[in-house]
């Protein structure tokens, strides 16, 4: 399975996925990949392991849209 998580902390966006061994090897589902992704729409920047990663960005309020973005950012469309 795949696991994202998001949340405004202390006027931030904070962003942390984190993909299941079964998933291994499958590029869709690279957690660093992702992440990179989705904080490069919440203005900030991230990335780690294929496993787990982290990151966050300037512009919480930009969640909710990075959030919808997930489907195609796994597509490899964004």
């Amino acid at each position: 399975g795949v696991i994202i998580l998001g949340a405004n902390i202390n006027d931030g966006a904070a962003i942390l996925a984190a993909v299941g061994a079964g998933l291994k090897g499958d590029k869709r589902f690279h957690a660093g990949q992702i992440v990179r992704s989705l904080t490069a729409l919440v203005d900030g920047k991230g990335g780690g392991r294929p496993d787990f990663a982290q990151g966050g960005g300037k512009s919480p309020e930009k969640l909710p849209a990075a959030f919808e973005a997930i489907p195609s950012i796994i597509a490899g469309e964004q």
